[in-house]
């Protein structure tokens, strides 16, 4: 049990649970003001958030594909807002 503990008691796990409390409140907020056809599409842009930090933070790799797929996504994403009605 004193395991368990000190696991959730961890600073890194009490910081990113911390970060996650702010993050869905300030989804909610943003629910208030934005209609779910724009904010919906727009939470993918949070893949393309963790590529970049991966890669200009961890420096890891970029391939072509990788890339490719970013484009993608942020097509997507300014396809839906950009049409909402």
């Amino acid at each position: 049990m004193g395991f368990v503990v000190g696991v959730f008691l961890t600073p890194e796990l009490l910081t990113g649970l911390v970060c996650y409390g702010l993050g869905a409140m300030a989804y909610i907020l943003l629910l208030t003001r934005v209609h779910l056809s724009v904010a919906g599409p727009a939470t993918a842009l949070a893949y393309v958030t963790a590529v970049l930090i991966g890669h200009f933070v961890f420096k890891e790799s970029l391939p072509l594909d990788r890339l490719f797929g970013i484009a993608l996504i942020v097509c997507g994403v300014l396809i839906v807002v950009s049409r909402r009605s």
